[in-house]
């Protein structure tokens, strides 16, 4: 065994000094900007938003944190900052030295409206009730409600309307029991009152879930119903109006007035093939098909009847 000579030993310690000297100098800066007034937050910078008010998010954060010292300021408590906001998903941010706080925004990307207990949810595209949807003139004065409307704050210190705290639903206030013409097959339409404009495309789910603000629904066929939309073409799922899934059975209605079925709700790619192949040919033969059944999807069968072609 050979011994390690005196020029080794001080190469040695030399490189632990070395990163010794590499660790200290950052939490040195560190330490040092803690305690520093160089480093208090002067401006906010908020990006990634698209559905969730930008300068109400910002006049919370500057309520919040303008003046707190940029060293300080975790992730974790602008994200818990930033929760009253529904469509929240995750914040990151970043620190822009000497003074400038950078916040950016991951929002939930709504993907169904979702009847539960006579009250209606707005659901992500993994599952998430993202909001519940109220009347802005709702009688519940006492708590903050779960309001999907992107309105501004009075004030900038208070935080706006838009909750994310946990509760389950009652029935929707004052809403009238649906008639035929408020109806998808058999679910009930939202009141047009209810929903904001950018929400009005979404197709409509039911469920006897017990539903949690800010929680995923614990429902096998919601989650069936969203991946069907999800595994629709761009044009096929713009024109979605309901979704239906049990465990035999998937059902879709578009507008203005097609049903598809899907029979058991498995094999969908090779069924979303069939009924594109369907539709072309009514559109070929200048029929507007009212029903399609691609439950075998090698076998479809489409109404009304197309005529059948005249021999030349």
């Amino acid at each position: 065994m050979i011994a390690a000579g005196p020029g080794r030993s001080r190469r040695t310690v030399l490189a632990m000094a070395l990163v010794a000297v590499i660790v200290a100098i950052p939490l040195s800066i560190y330490l040092w900007g803690r305690r520093s007034e160089s480093f208090l937050i002067e401006q906010i910078s908020v990006t990634g938003q698209r559905r969730v008010p930008r300068r109400e998010v910002e006049r919370l954060l500057e309520s919040r944190y303008l003046g707190e010292n940029l060293f300080t300021v975790k992730t974790a408590e602008v994200r818990e900052t930033l929760s009253v906001f529904p469509y929240v998903a995750d914040v990151a941010i970043d620190r822009d030295y000497p003074e400038t706080l950078r916040v950016r925004i991951s929002e939930y990307r709504p993907a169904a409206l979702l009847l539960a207990d006579g009250a209606w949810y707005v659901l992500s595209t993994q599952g998430r009730v993202v909001a519940q949807l109220e009347s802005p003139e709702g009688n519940d004065k006492e708590s903050p409600r779960a309001t999907t409307s992107p309105t501004a704050s009075k004030s900038p210190v208070e935080p706006p309307k838009a909750s994310l705290s946990p509760s389950t639903a009652g029935s929707v206030s004052g809403a009238s029991p649906p008639s035929k013409q408020e109806l998808i097959g058999s679910l009930p339409v939202p009141p047009k009152r209810l929903v904001p404009g950018y929400l009005r495309a979404l197709p409509i789910m039911a469920t006897d879930a017990a539903i949690v603000v800010g929680e995923d629904v614990d429902d096998p066929h919601v989650a069936g119903g969203l991946e069907l939309v999800a595994a629709l073409p761009a044009g096929l799922r713009h024109g979605a109006a309901a979704v239906k899934v049990t465990d035999s059975l998937a059902r879709l209605y578009f507008r203005p007035s097609l049903e598809v079925e899907f029979g058991v709700p498995d094999g969908l790619q090779v069924k979303i093939l069939a009924l594109q192949a369907v539709l072309r040919r009514y559109r070929a033969r200048g029929v507007r098909a009212t029903f399609v059944d691609v439950s075998v999807p090698d076998r479809p069968l489409g109404a009304p009847l197309l005529p059948t072609p005249r021999a030349p």
